[in-house]
C-alpha cells in the first residue's frame, strides 16, 4: 500500500517538473491489443480502459441488527417517481437498566408513558412535512440474529399511540434542542433533537405490576414485553432515521434518548420514573430489524440485470435497492506487463433528475454484492477510513463540474491498490459494485450515465509505472 501511495506523488512530482506522459487518452481501444507493448521504463496515463456498467438488485438483503453495528434505522413511505414506492419501518427491543422494585408500584397511578427516538440528522428528501408514526407491540418472539429486510413479525392490531396525530420532523435543524420540564423535580432540561411519542397509560400500568424478577430479568422480559414495531402510516416525501443504540468506540450501548418512560405515582404519591432502553451489544436476545417493502418502477425493472440499459444509464439507492455492478473485462490483460498502479480514479458521472432529492453524501465500493460484511468493502475505502477517518484520499463524494458549459455532479473513487490486484492477481474478480458502505440503512438514491453514454461516460483513469 505504501509503495503504491507514495509512487502516485512521485509521478505526478515529475510530470509538474518535466510534463512526461508517454499515452494519449483520446482513443477508445481496449487495453491490451498493443497498450505497454513496448519495452522501455516509463511513466503513463490511460482512460482507455473498457468499462461495462449494469444495475443489480437483490430482492432482501441483510437489515440492520445487534450484530453489525448500525447506529440509525430509516422509516418512511416515499413514492419516488424514479426508483418506485419503498416503505421502512424498525423493530426494538427494550430492557431496563438499574434494579426496579414493584413494591412502590403497588396501585402506581401512571401520568404518562412517552416513546422518545433520538434523530439521526441525515434524512432523505422534503422532511419538513406533516407525518405519522405508528407503534405497535410485537407479540412474536425476535431470534437474537440477522434478519432480512423481507422479515416481518406478528403485532397487536391496534397500535399503542394515537395514530391520528401527526408531526413533523426536525431532523435539519439539529441546532434546535428539546426543551424539557422536570418530572421529578423543576430542572428544565436541554437535549438533542428527538421524538417524543405518547403511549396508553395501560400499556406503562401493565408493565409496572409485572413481578420484580420478570422486569430485572432481560431474559424473562423479553418473553412478556417482546418488543415494538414502528412504522410510518402516512405517504410521506422523505425518509427519516432515528438512532437506537450510541457507540463509544468500543462498544455500543443504550442510548440515553431512545427509550419508553413510564412517569408514574407510587403509593405515597411520589413521582417516580421507569425507564426501558433499546439495548444493543449488552444482551444477546437484544434485537433491531429494519424491515423493507419495495416496489420498483417500471424503468427500475427495465433496467436491473440489462446490459444494454447499462450501457447508458444506471440505478443506485440505499436498503434493499439496485447496486452499480461495473466491470473491467480488459485488465486482466494488464498481468505480466512489469506495471505499478500509482493511481487508479474512477470517475462516475450523475444523471440529473427532477424530482428534487438530494445525491448520496458518500459511496463505497465493495467486493462483494453483499452489502454487510466489512470485509468486502475495496481495501482503499477502509484505509482511507482508519487513517483519516474522513475518506479524504478515497473520495466518493459528489463534486460540482462544469462540462462544456453544464452543471453536472461527479463522483470519483481512489481504487489504487484494488486495480493492482486485479491485475496481479487471478483469483480477484475483474468487477466490483458502487454501493454504500452501510446499505440496509441508507436512504439515498442517485442516477448515473453509463459506461457508454455518448457525451458523459464513465472513466477510470489509470497512473501507472513500468518497471
Amino acid at each position: 500500500m505504501k509503495k503504491i501511495f507514495s509512487g502516485f506523488h512521485f509521478l505526478f512530482l515529475i510530470l509538474t517538473v518535466f510534463s512526461v506522459i508517454t499515452f494519449s487518452c483520446s482513443e477508445s481501444t481496449d487495453v491490451g491489443e498493443g497498450l505497454l507493448d513496448q519495452d522501455q521504463v516509463g511513466l503513463g496515463v490511460t482512460d482507455t480502459l473498457t468499462i461495462r456498467s449494469v444495475s443489480v438488485r437483490k430482492d432482501s438483503v441483510i437489515s440492520p441488527s445487534s450484530t453489525n453495528f448500525t447506529l440509525t434505522y430509516p422509516c418512511g413511505n416515499v413514492n419516488d417517481p424514479v426508483f418506485g414506492r419503498t416503505t421502512a419501518g424498525f423493530y426494538m427491543q427494550m430492557f431496563t437498566t438499574v434494579a426496579y422494585s414493584t413494591a412502590s408500584a403497588t396501585n402506581a397511578v401512571v401520568d404518562s408513558v412517552v416513546l422518545s427516538l433520538q434523530y439521526d440528522t441525515l434524512g432523505f428528501g422534503n422532511i419538513a412535512l406533516p407525518r405519522t408514526i405508528g407503534v405497535y407491540r410485537v407479540v412474536e418472539d425476535i431470534p437474537s440474529q440477522d434478519h432480512y429486510s423481507s422479515t416481518t413479525f406478528k403485532t397487536e392490531t391496534s397500535a399503542l399511540n394515537d395514530i391520528n396525530q401527526s408531526f413533523i420532523p426536525g431532523i435539519k435543524f439539529v441546532k434546535d434542542s428539546v426543551r424539557i420540564t422536570g418530572y421529578t423535580d423543576s430542572s428544565k432540561l436541554v437535549l438533542a433533537p428527538h421524538l417524543r411519542i405518547r403511549l396508553n397509560n395501560s400499556f406503562g400500568k401493565e408493565i409496572l405490576s409485572l413481578d420484580s424478577t420478570k422486569l430485572n430479568t432481560n431474559a424473562e422480559f423479553s418473553k412478556i414485553f417482546k418488543g415494538l414495531h414502528i412504522k410510518p402510516l402516512s405517504e410521506d416525501k422523505g425518509f427519516v432515521r432515528f438512532f437506537l443504540t450510541r457507540f463509544d468506540g468500543t462498544t455500543r450501548s443504550y442510548n440515553l434518548l431512545t427509550n419508553v418512560n413510564i412517569y408514574y405515582r407510587d403509593n405515597s404519591n411520589k413521582k417516580r420514573i421507569l425507564t426501558l432502553y433499546a439495548y444493543a451489544d449488552a444482551f444477546t436476545s437484544a434485537t433491531k430489524s429494519v424491515n423493507f417493502v419495495s416496489s420498483p418502477s417500471q424503468a427500475l425493472i427495465a433496467a436491473i440485470n440489462n446490459q444494454a440499459v447499462g450501457d447508458s444509464v444506471v440505478y443506485l439507492q440505499g436498503m434493499n435497492g439496485p447496486d452499480v455492478k461495473l466491470s473491467l473485462p480488459t485488465i486482466k490483460n494488464l498481468k505480466g506487463k512489469n506495471l505499478i498502479v500509482d493511481k487508479a480514479e474512477l470517475d462516475l458521472f450523475v444523471k440529473p433528475t427532477s424530482d428534487g432529492f438530494d445525491t448520496p453524501p458518500q459511496l463505497a465500493i465493495r467486493k462483494k454484492n453483499t452489502g454487510t460484511v466489512a470485509t468486502d468493502l475495496i481495501e482503499d475505502y477502509t484505509y482511507s477510513l482508519n487513517n483519516s477517518s474522513k475518506l479524504l484520499s478515497f473520495g466518493g463524494k459528489p463534486q460540482k463540474i462544469v462540462v462544456d458549459g453544464e452543471n453536472l455532479l461527479k463522483y470519483t473513487f481512489n481504487l489504487s491498490y484494488y486495480a493492482q490486484k486485479m491485475i496481479d492477481d487471478s483469483s480477484i474478480a475483474d468487477s466490483f459494485f458502487v454501493t454504500f458502505e452501510q446499505k440496509s440503512s441508507s436512504i439515498g438514491r442517485v442516477v448515473f450515465y453509463g459506461a457508454k453514454h455518448p457525451k458523459y461516460p464513465m472513466k477510470l483513469r489509470l497512473y501507472y509505472t513500468k518497471i
